[in-house]
């Protein structure tokens, strides 16, 4: 076939295959879902926040995979948006995700599905009409590009060689491209984060024991490590140990939590290696979650360390700059969503002139905050590592992924604010031109919710201190380097302490009489804070917490004492 009748037939099919292919679509995709698969969603079991899963049957489409459509009914009707898993936990409102073989959901208006009186089915369209749609599609694209080869000798007339030469450009930038996409799938195993948390009315949130947790930034780290027993990503927790050791708990955060670097690289078990290495026998082990406050990390110890025996002769509680709004059962709500009279983590609040415990509360998702979140879309595109890729770099580097957060964070302040005794606790607080929760607690003039803040993070560590110190153990405040980096956004004319959030923890600790190491400090006097933490990703790399471990040891090695019973 050739000339002009080629072009005009391979370009005309290709346009009625793309007819086709939209028709397929539009049928595959039909509104009634009369023809689509559909399951009736059984067995539901509680998974962490607003979410509850499911099994799906075999071959039910994954939504990572390219140009997935399911659907998620509720008494026939569609509901609910596709979302990512740390989304449907913690924000509910219907979001779904038919993610490999499990169905993750919420409802709507955060009733528990199993007692609700709904009926909920999984829908899907069949295998056969994707076959259907995809290779309309396929061929449309392989016709009208037939086409334009076509058209293109046909109205210039070049030789062999000349096309020859043509067709390199195209070829050469899909090698290109094949490439980049290849190297990417290497250095990326995967691009979508698994987070397997669970909610334990006992503790809070922790992950599935025995899960795998996948964690990429799809530019400085992709790890796949496997949680403990007791949900946490550390070593198994012996019920016993050699006799004359001394066990370490590290209670703290994300840095702690580690979930950017194996098990082996991360600073409890480096600093169990160097003090083994140095005749101290000791066991360490770490309790850690992402977005806890001391106050939360006081339930990680009083349900899991405390039982330890024998005793931990040492708690270290590893401090970071987010900390003193994490105690906050207030300020985690406009952070959360969270209703902050049911929490769904340990917390203290302030009655009057006491301080007292507000317990968590198991039916806290049912008394989340009414303020509508916004969901991230999804593309058929993304399914290619390099569009994932190239997306999630841009995110990171023009800070487009926190505007959406910082809307909401406007929406529920507007709606704490109806409230007269948390409107009073956030009178000041001009956000959204305003300093954020953070680097508010580094200044010297916070509104009254940080104040309380502040109060209620000494109370934390005092209620912890007299915990330990009970059992014969000792406790060390440890530093993270960012309590003193300092702060780089507009402060909105507010003034901030010196040494930033270092002049807020250490004076603490010293009226608290607790030791208190500054890693900032020693980070600084050693010339690596520049090379302790990720370029895209504020958390310690492998470097940092080696580099922690090292400094703890030191410290220890300095004060014996803390390791001695009491």
């Amino acid at each position: 076939m050739s000339g002009w009748r080629g072009v005009i037939v391979c370009a005309g099919l290709g346009v009625v295959l793309f007819a086709i292919g939209w028709s397929v679509r539009a049928w595959r995709d039909g509104g009634a879902f009369d023809t689509w698969n559909r399951e009736t969603v059984r067995e539901l079991v509680p998974d962490a926040g607003f979410a509850f899963r499911a099994a799906l049957p075999a071959g039910v489409p994954s939504d990572d995979e390219p140009g997935t459509r399911t659907a998620l009914l509720e008494d026939g009707r569609p509901f609910g948006v596709v979302a990512d898993h740390v989304a449907i936990r913690q924000l509910g409102g219907g979001r779904y995700s038919f993610w490999r073989g499990t169905l993750y959901f919420s409802t709507e208006d955060g009733s528990d599905p199993r007692s609700n009186g709904r009926r909920y089915e999984a829908a899907w369209p069949s295998a056969g009409k994707r076959a259907l749609e995809r290779g309309t599609r396929y061929g449309a694209w392989t016709l009208i590009v037939l086409a334009s080869i076509l058209g293109l000798r046909r109205a210039f007339r070049p030789s062999r060689r000349t096309m020859a030469k043509l067709a390199l450009v195209p070829a050469s930038a899909l090698v290109a491209l094949g490439g980049t996409e290849l190297w990417l799938r290497i250095r990326y195993p995967f691009a979508d984060n698994v987070w397997p948390g669970r909610f334990d009315p006992t503790v809070g949130f922790v992950f599935q024991p025995g899960a795998v947790v996948r964690q990429t930034n799809l530019f400085d780290y992709c790890i796949e490590q496997r949680t403990n027993g007791l949900g946490f990503l550390d070593r198994e927790v012996g019920a016993e140990v050699p006799p004359g050791t001394r066990r370490i708990v590290v209670l703290g955060d994300s840095f702690v939590e580690a979930v950017q670097v194996p098990i082996e690289a991360k600073f409890h078990v480096v600093l169990e290696r160097l003090m083994l290495a140095r005749g101290e026998r000791v066991a360490t082990h770490a309790f850690g979650m992402s977005g806890s406050g001391t106050s939360n990390e006081l339930a990680f110890y009083e349900a899991f360390a405390s039982r330890l025996a024998p005793a931990a002769a040492l708690v270290i509680v590893l401090v970071v700059n987010n900390d003193v709004p994490n105690n906050s059962a207030l300020l985690e709500a406009v952070r959360n969503g969270w209703h902050p009279a049911h929490p769904p983590r340990l917390f203290f609040g302030v009655e009057g002139e006491a301080i007292t415990r507000i317990p968590i509360d198991p039916n806290w998702a049912e008394h989340r905050l009414p303020v509508q979140e916004p969901v991230a879309p999804r593309s058929s595109l993304d399914g290619i590592r390099l569009v994932r890729w190239a997306r999630a770099n841009l995110a990171a580097a023009t800070g487009a992924d926190f505007q959406p957060v910082f809307d909401v964070y406007a929406r529920r302040l507007e709606w704490l604010r109806r409230t007269p005794a948390w409107r009073d606790a956030l009178a000041g607080w001009n956000w959204p031109d305003d300093v954020d929760f953070d680097v508010m607690t580094a200044c010297a003039d916070p509104p009254p919710a940080f104040t309380e803040a502040l109060r209620l993070t000494e109370h934390s560590l005092a209620v912890l201190r007299d915990r330990v110190r009970e059992s014969g153990g000792s406790v060390l405040v440890v530093g993270c380097h960012n309590l003193g980096i300092p702060v780089s956004a507009n402060t909105y004319g507010r003034t901030h302490f010196p040494r930033y959030w270092i002049d807020v923890i250490e004076p603490m600790c010293a009226r608290l009489e607790l030791p208190f190491l500054d890693l900032h400090a020693d980070f600084a006097g050693k010339g690596i804070l520049g090379s302790v933490q990720f370029a895209r990703d504020g958390h310690w790399n492998a470097f940092g917490h080696a580099s922690a471990a090292a400094a703890i040891d030191e410290f220890l090695a300095a004060h014996k004492e803390l390791l001695t019973p009491r």
